[in-house]
């Protein structure tokens, strides 16, 4: 029997639990609400020919009425009744890939913000690989699969921008900045359940500091609280494992942006010089945070202009990043 999924009509939003419209042609939307982007997650629809033949009528009356009640807590939007009723029935047939695929996502209905950090979305990867390990030509759960890895990477998105500085300079809380963490990297485990690059290749623009990013992850203190460095490596070591070609975009730095747009590249010696400067020396001074916030804004806007002039370049060189260099090396 091919497996299918059984229609629903509505959904709650993930992020704001908005009630939202689903038409059976539907795979996505938005919440009109807070403007999530949402993968609709059917459940699977059950059935019962794999132990047919192995229990009486007796014991399968039980395990028909099991089933379709966790059909129909999950159709109902009861996922903790449709977590309850997948593992009942999974104690009378631990091999059936729907339970567990239905498991999979009864889990991720019942996360909460710090729950699919901690233990959630490890449990949901590992319920969606013993499903497959059952069923590995599931018609199913490659659409599953997807729409939670897309769900998560949705949640985490949002959830990133829904933090707000504390004060009128852009700063944020450890706490905040912890949190941010967590929502970046939550998206490698969207990427575990569901191979999409783009998952990952955003990560390694916030964690770059690249235009569209949260916060300057290459702030001195945040790298030495943070390993985003060697995350980064790691997620493009994996998506360079399915694209090959994939070059992974250059770190900016807001000291360093108008001496990388002089010099034509991050990675230039005097650019890193300046950046060392930048770390141990303004950073560690009462003014340095303030100045330094100021630069990202303003150095930014200027970057865009010198990059694209050869003049330009010129003169940033000879009167902005010479004389900041040989500063930088007389106070060392």
């Amino acid at each position: 029997m091919e497996k299918q999924f059984v229609q629903i009509t509505s959904q709650n939003c993930h992020n704001c639990g908005a009630s939202v419209h689903v038409s059976s042609n539907t795979d996505n939307l938005k919440c009109e609400y807070c403007e999530t982007q949402i993968r609709i997650l059917r459940p699977v629809k059950m059935n019962e020919e794999s132990m047919l033949g192995k229990l009486n009528d007796e014991e399968m009356k039980k395990y028909r009425n099991m089933l379709t009640i966790l059909e129909n807590s999950m159709k109902a939007g009861n996922f903790k009744e449709g977590y309850d009723y997948c593992n009942k029935a999974l104690e009378v047939d631990p091999t059936s890939s729907e339970i567990w695929e239905n498991k999979a996502i009864c889990s991720f209905w019942l996360s909460t913000k710090r729950d699919v950090f901690s233990t959630q979305a490890k449990e949901i990867v590992t319920y969606l690989n013993t499903a497959k390990s059952y069923d590995a030509n599931s018609k199913t759960l490659p659409i599953t699969s997807k729409n939670i890895a897309w769900d998560l990477y949705s949640l985490g998105y949002v959830w990133l921008h829904s933090v707000m500085p504390y004060n009128d300079k852009g700063n944020y809380s450890w706490t905040d900045c912890d949190n941010m963490f967590e929502y970046v990297k939550l998206w490698d485990t969207a990427f575990d359940i569901y191979n999409e690059t783009k998952f990952l290749k955003d990560a390694v623009i916030e964690f770059n500091g690249n235009q569209g990013a949260k916060i300057n992850w290459q702030d001195k203190n945040a790298i030495q609280r943070y390993p985003t460095q060697k995350l980064k490596e790691t997620y493009i070591k994996k998506i360079q494992k399915i694209e090959p070609s994939y070059v992974p975009p250059e770190a900016e730095s807001g000291w360093c942006f108008i001496a990388t747009a002089t010099m034509g590249s991050y990675d230039h010696p005097e650019v890193m010089e300046l950046r060392n400067f930048r770390d141990n020396w303004i950073l560690d001074k009462k003014w340095g945070e303030g100045f330094v916030a100021w630069y990202y804004h303003y150095g930014s806007i200027a970057a865009k202009s010198i990059e694209k002039s050869f003049v330009l370049k010129k003169i940033c060189y000879l009167f902005v990043v010479k004389p900041l260099v040989y500063l930088s090396r007389i106070i060392k």
